[in-house]
């Protein structure tokens, strides 16, 4: 049956003589080759043109035996020699995308769509780089943005992380335009209505008040910003105040580093068999603060060592939590342990 749909396929402008036709490839949900069926979500035909060096490649679901992926590879099938126009397909046989690449880059007009076969988003390519004007839409074909890539924005500069793109427009769901030729106060709603975000824009930036509610109308933070660039920041957890000066900061331990050294010496240190002098171990602090041992980064430990490490991070206190762009948010920390 797989084969028969394979061979369906194949492109009538081709003549099948052309083509060496590789055995189905079973694909996990990773995109990892597997040879069980029963692990598999995708399987995969190859078709290989030996007079332009070229494989064709069609991907299917292996719960609906339907279409998931054309398109043709340069020479071998990698990320990195993809050539001319892919199509992306969900389970419903609609379009999910269309690119097209150029030398294994993305090269010019892509558009992503909806499964209902309404367009979400619009943009251009040149050489891998998103250039020029992107449009989006909401689920009912309807405009919601139009903005385009900023030619000197700075990567480097973190706090004019939000200078990326200049807004030009911006309509809600109901179809009402709040941004206009880069003037207005965007404002985003939760399902329920209630307001979710409110962000007013100069010329394209941000500039002014960046404040975020919960959907039961409590706000979460306000941004200052001015002419697309952070200045300040301000959380409301529980009442308290936090105030922040970057759109990013790491987790914070109560005490500082110091006061993780001091936690380290006093809960390390007590098993006999120790192999290295330092070992580094990550965890991860999620969004209400609670620390979790992760993995060990660095340094050979004995089964000892491993259960001192997983009971240290368990007697930490609560951290607070790393924040972006307004919000708490999960992030990992490092930590030098010496024996």
């Amino acid at each position: 049956m797989i084969k028969w749909l394979i061979i369906l396929l194949l492109p009538l402008s081709v003549s099948a003589q052309d083509f060496v036709i590789t055995d189905t490839i079973f694909l996990n949900k990773d995109w990892y080759e597997t040879k069980s069926r029963d692990e598999a979500n995708y399987y995969r035909g190859a078709w290989y043109n030996e007079a332009d060096s070229t494989w064709l490649v069609h991907d299917f679901y292996l719960e609906t035996f339907t279409i998931q992926m054309i398109g043709v590879y340069k020479k071998s099938i990698k990320p990195y020699n993809q050539i001319g126009e892919f199509r992306y397909y969900y389970k419903n046989g609609n379009v999910r995308a269309y690119y097209t690449y150029k030398d294994g880059k993305m090269h010019g007009t892509s558009i992503l769509y909806y499964e209902n076969g309404n367009p979400e988003i619009r943009q251009k390519f040149d050489a891998g780089k998103m250039v020029d004007t992107i449009y989006t839409y909401y689920n009912d074909g309807s405009p919601r943005e139009v903005k385009y890539i900023n030619p000197d924005f700075n990567p480097d500069i973190s706090a004019e992380a939000e200078k990326e793109f200049i807004l030009i427009s911006y309509w809600d769901a109901e179809g009402k335009q709040q941004i206009l030729a880069g003037n207005g106060t965007k404002t985003e709603y939760y399902t329920n209505g209630v307001k979710r975000v409110t962000i007013e824009y100069t010329n394209g930036f941000p500039n002014g008040e960046w404040i975020q509610y919960t959907d039961n109308k409590k706000i979460i933070s306000k941004m200052t910003f001015k002419n697309g660039k952070f200045i300040s920041g301000l959380m409301y957890p529980k009442r308290k105040k936090d105030i922040f000066a970057t759109l990013y900061r790491e987790p914070r331990y109560i005490g500082g580093v110091k006061a993780i050294d001091d936690l380290v010496s006093k809960n390390t240190g007590k098993c006999k068999e120790a192999f290295d002098e330092e070992v580094k171990i990550m965890i991860v602090i999620d969004e209400t603060g609670q620390a979790e041992f992760d993995q060990i980064l660095s340094g050979d430990v004995s089964h000892c060592q491993f259960e001192e490490l997983e009971e240290l991070v368990k007697k930490m206190p609560k951290w607070t939590p790393a924040i972006r762009y307004g919000r708490y948010v999960e992030a990992t920390y490092v930590i030098r342990v010496p024996y």
